[in-house]
């Protein structure tokens, strides 16, 4: 038997050493690898990025709950009971009894005193034409045979022209409001004083004119006529104001008559008619 060397001896010791080591640890207790401890750090890179990360809204609403935060609201910041009332609850209306409704309206009533003229200016100003016929008008000259009606209105001028299939005369009714007849010079004259301004404005064209005061239904009226100092043509006219309303009737054609003053006088019949209506 050859004697074991010494290096042997340590060699064969040294082995069993390392033995009993190995089977003395447990997997427990085995030092983790390279790959679980890259492995046990989640990766943000490999996470699905499809998908927000909650944890910042979390905390965010954490801080927001919490009664630190909470105390960080002054009473300065926060909104009071009373502000939100103003915000949800809706605005008081307040409630308007009968009685002053009722006063209210009568207050805006056109029949005041103070308001418009009455509804029977108002029908005229509207329409003219329904409510003098042309047989009407030939009952009230005497003259002629009037036989249609044309509504010639033009802006706030109430219009209607009276004639016949031949055209050959003609008798027109125009009624305007003072507050619009010639820019509103009339509104704030006397009747009589209105009536003179009208006469003054449609006699600018005239020649030879003649006047005449008359009275219609108790109002205050002028007559007046002559020759047109354009077309040399006999003109008659018959002015008035009633309720506001400045009314004017003009009558020409020489199959009608030839005379300036008859035809003012067939004017002034048919403003008897129209004045008539109004009263």
């Amino acid at each position: 038997m050859q004697p074991v060397g010494r290096t042997k001896v340590f060699a064969l010791v040294a082995g069993c050493c390392i033995a009993w080591l190995a089977g003395c640890s447990t997997p427990d207790e085995a030092p983790p690898s390279a790959d679980t401890a890259m492995t046990a750090v989640p990766s943000v890179a490999a996470s699905d990025t499809s998908k927000p990360p909650e944890l910042g809204r979390a905390s965010t609403d954490a801080e927001m709950t919490t009664p630190a935060a909470l105390e960080d609201i002054s009473p300065q910041t926060a909104p009071s009971a009373a502000g939100r009332e103003s915000i949800t609850a809706p605005p008081d209306v307040p409630v308007q009894s009968s009685s002053a409704a009722e006063s209210s309206s009568a207050a805006q009533s056109p029949t005041s005193a103070s308001g418009p003229p009455p509804a029977a200016s108002t029908a005229v100003i509207s329409n003219i034409c329904s409510l003098i016929s042309p047989s009407d008008v030939t009952t009230a000259i005497g003259a002629g045979n009037f036989d249609s009606a044309s509504d010639i209105s033009i802006g706030s001028t109430r219009a209607c022209l009276y004639t016949t299939a031949t055209g050959s005369y003609g008798l027109t009714i125009t009624a305007e409001s003072v507050k619009t007849y010639l820019g509103g010079d009339l509104a704030n004259l006397a009747p009589t004083a209105a009536i003179a301004t009208m006469v003054t404005a449609q006699s600018l064209s005239l020649d030879d004119v003649t006047t005449s005061d008359e009275s219609v239904a108790g109002f205050p009226a002028t007559r007046f006529a002559g020759t047109s100092a354009v077309t040399a043509v006999a003109v008659g006219y018959a002015v008035t104001v009633v309720n506001g309303v400045a009314i004017t009737v003009s009558a020409d054609g020489a199959e009608l008559s030839s005379a300036p003053t008859t035809l003012g006088s067939y004017a002034l019949a048919a403003l008897r008619v129209i004045v008539g209506k109004l009263a």
